[in-house]
């Protein structure tokens, strides 16, 4: 094997490689020796040699690789955030919705906002929109806002209404409103359109410096898990300072997250 020995092998593969280029076709097998690499060609894709002393198991032969993608349009500081944030996308009804709040709320500090965003009524048998009310028998301490899928409209309860200082007087704003009860007039805790969500959203806290360094590395491991080799960042100029730290691909805390090995303004 070029005249390596075989027990220096660490890694290989056994499915199809496809190099990006029709021209050059597949490669049917991946091995390399210490710094060096070779690739076995033709569409046989059989098993290559593999060391005794590795201990590596096969990939499966349906398997598939090929270049990594570049998305040309990002904003992974906020797709970051919102990992950090309650997912409730999939949720098929009001109780699984007030379930998964009750989950966040065991690793919540009393009197915590919860935020997130994702539900869709639309999957729900009764097709209704929740209310305050369905948040409120989760908890009363902790002020929450949730975004539907969409961004259009948010729900949120009545610890929330109460530091926004909304009640059933409060005027709709400008190209929003606030949901009432069509039959007591009092606010339901939907509110449509940015300028009513506004009311409440500006109050939760700002991301910290700890947090936003954690969503950053949450974006980037999933981009790695997807493929996903290089980005074209449209964030805030200012967040990219938080970007240096993972040149060497480590963060701050230890972990390995896949290195920023070009910067460009």
């Amino acid at each position: 094997m070029f005249g390596w020995r075989v027990v220096d092998l660490f890694a290989f593969a056994l499915f199809p490689i496809f190099f990006g280029d029709a021209a050059a076709g597949f490669a049917s097998s991946f091995f390399a020796v210490n710094s060096n690499a070779g690739f076995g060609t033709g569409r046989s894709f059989g098993p290559t040699r593999v060391s005794k002393d590795t201990g590596f198991t096969p990939a499966a032969a349906a398997a598939f690789a090929m270049p990594g993608f570049n998305d040309a349009h990002v904003h992974l500081v906020s797709a970051g955030i919102a990992k950090l944030r309650l997912d409730l996308e999939g949720v098929k009804s009001i109780a699984e919705l007030q379930q998964r709040i009750r989950d966040r709320l065991k690793d919540t500090v009393s009197g915590e906002w919860i935020v997130g965003r994702g539900w869709d009524h639309t999957l729900w048998a009764d097709n209704r929109f929740p209310t305050r009310a369905d948040l409120d028998a989760v908890s009363r301490d902790h002020p929450m806002f949730f975004e539907r899928v969409d961004g259009h409209v948010a729900i949120v309860n009545s610890r929330a209404l109460e530091l926004a200082g909304l009640t059933r007087n409060s005027p709709d704003p400008p190209a929003g409103k606030f949901v009432r009860d069509p039959s007591t007039g009092e606010l339901t805790g939907m509110l449509e359109e940015n300028s009513a969500m506004d009311r409440v959203e500006r109050l939760i806290p700002p991301v910290t410096p700890a947090q936003r360094r954690r969503a950053i590395e949450l974006a980037l491991a999933e981009l790695a898990e997807n493929g996903v080799t290089s980005i074209q960042d449209n964030s805030e100029a200012e967040l990219f300072g938080f970007y240096e730290e993972f040149r060497d691909g480590k963060s701050r805390n230890g972990g390995r997250v896949p290195a920023a090995t070009e910067l460009n303004d």
